[in-house]
């Protein structure tokens, strides 16, 4: 719960891929959670919520991410917490790069986590 500090995400992401120097032989995954908004919220995709955490667009965030080459391999939404009682709205991503193999990472993730990551 890290990212619901930081609106523009851009910069952070490109300096993720450079410090993960992905190759062919190097994979690297990308795991986080933010808060959710919905895509209609606003054109920048992000939003600083009265909460005073940023939210951020599921659309925002996988373009963001795929413009620089990671590849989406697992989404879910989830509630990272409760604020006054409620729900917070939230999702859950993981992106990998470089030699990462959506598959591979896929049965691992199956291996380790069992039929609960079939949502994931």
């Amino acid at each position: 719960d890290v990212l619901v500090y930081v609106g523009d995400l851009s910069t952070l992401f490109s300096n993720l891929k450079t410090l993960a120097k992905p190759s062919e032989e190097h994979k690297s995954y990308f795991v986080f959670s933010c808060e959710k908004i919905d895509d209609e919220h606003n054109d920048k995709g992000w939003k600083l919520l009265s909460s005073g955490r940023y939210g951020h667009s599921r659309k925002y965030i996988e373009d963001a991410l795929e413009l620089l080459g990671y590849e989406e391999m697992a989404y879910r939404e989830i509630v990272p917490r409760k604020e006054k009682g409620e729900d917070v709205k939230g999702h859950m991503f993981i992106f990998g790069i470089g030699g990462a193999d959506a598959e591979e990472f896929g049965e691992g993730m199956h291996a380790v986590y069992g039929d609960s990551t079939d949502e994931l």
